[in-house]
């Protein structure tokens, strides 16, 4: 069975961010008619480009950020620190993200690979971000059937 089949059926969801939107944009904004796939990118977009909202600056950088949560997070990019450690093997991250991601390493599965074109990775988030710019059409189909079964 393909891994990408595996993957569309073994918990990922099609709303996870380790797959390209696919959905009809359901969110509309009521003053330019630009459609968003969430609501949360409608709100932020009205925020910032309709209500006048500034973006949260970054206090030592020319970031700008949408929310504080943001910021914060940069913010260690900083200061250097990692407060986020594998209990595997004590590497640390700035971010509960990054250390999520780096946990699937650790994983006793085999590394996945891409069925088109052979070449392996040790996670599926790497396999779908090489599926996206690599071979983008062929991932559209099957998210494309994959949805027809449902």
């Amino acid at each position: 069975m393909p891994i990408l089949w595996e993957i569309l059926h073994t918990g990922i969801s099609i709303e996870s961010p380790y797959l390209p939107s696919h959905g009809e944009n359901a969110y509309t904004c009521p003053h330019c008619n630009r459609a968003f796939n969430r609501r949360l990118r409608l709100t932020t977009h009205i925020k910032f480009m309709h209500e006048g909202e500034e973006p949260l600056p970054c206090p030592k950088c020319d970031k700008t950020f949408f929310r504080k949560e943001d910021v914060a997070r940069h913010m260690l990019s900083h200061s250097g620190e990692k407060p986020f450690t594998c209990n595997i093997c004590e590497k640390s991250f700035a971010a509960k993200s990054s250390l999520k991601i780096h946990m699937l390493t650790h994983r006793k599965e085999p590394p996945c690979s891409c069925d088109t074109c052979g070449r392996a990775f040790i996670r599926q988030d790497c396999l779908m971000r090489h599926m996206r710019a690599r071979h983008r059409d062929v991932l559209e189909d099957i998210l494309a059937s994959a949805e027809k079964k449902r």
